[in-house]
């Protein structure tokens, strides 16, 4: 007999609305004031069974400066070494993390002890996909699983993350 766990109760589609209601619910409270908001962010960071999915609208510059207080805030409530966020970036603001930038955000990861990461960011910038081949190619060198997406669709970029977040809650059963 099965045991009830989320693994053999829940399916394949029904987990990934289950997280799209969890995540999409809370993140809208942004507009309701429920968000942290810190420089060129505003964030919620939602619980989905043992993880965290971390909702972050940029709503200005992305540079180290200002990713780094992100980090800090979104990894303090992080209660597993599995990091999932879905970036949305639709405003279109720049980009100017280089690679010294991205090993470092990576180092910090680790540091928290961090051993599995998976992003999604949302941008209508076609460039940003170099920016995301660079930092998936980073993320084993740091010494990190995980995968990073970049996509115009926030339903793709939900989808990668849930399937994600399925795959971690069958690999915990």
């Amino acid at each position: 007999m099965l045991r009830p766990t989320l693994k053999n109760v829940l399916g394949r589609s029904f987990l990934i609305e289950w997280v799209k209601s969890l995540c999409m619910s809370d993140f809208n409270a942004v507009v309701a004031g429920k968000a942290q908001i810190i420089p060129s962010y505003e964030f919620v960071s939602v619980p989905v069974g043992p993880e965290v999915v971390h909702r972050i609208r940029v709503t200005g510059p992305i540079d180290l400066a200002r990713r780094l207080p992100l980090y800090d805030a979104t990894l303090a409530v992080n209660p597993s070494s599995r990091y999932f966020c879905v970036l949305d970036n639709r405003g279109g603001f720049e980009n100017n993390l280089t690679y010294a930038d991205i090993k470092r955000l990576d180092k910090k990861l680790v540091e928290a002890g961090i051993a599995c990461f998976y992003g999604a960011t949302v941008t209508v910038d076609r460039g940003y996909r170099q920016i995301v081949d660079i930092a998936n190619v980073n993320i084993g060198v740091a010494g990190l699983r995980g995968e990073l997406l970049s996509t115009s669709d926030m339903e793709t970029a939900e989808q990668f993350i849930a399937d994600k977040l399925r795959q971690s809650i069958y690999e915990d059963s």
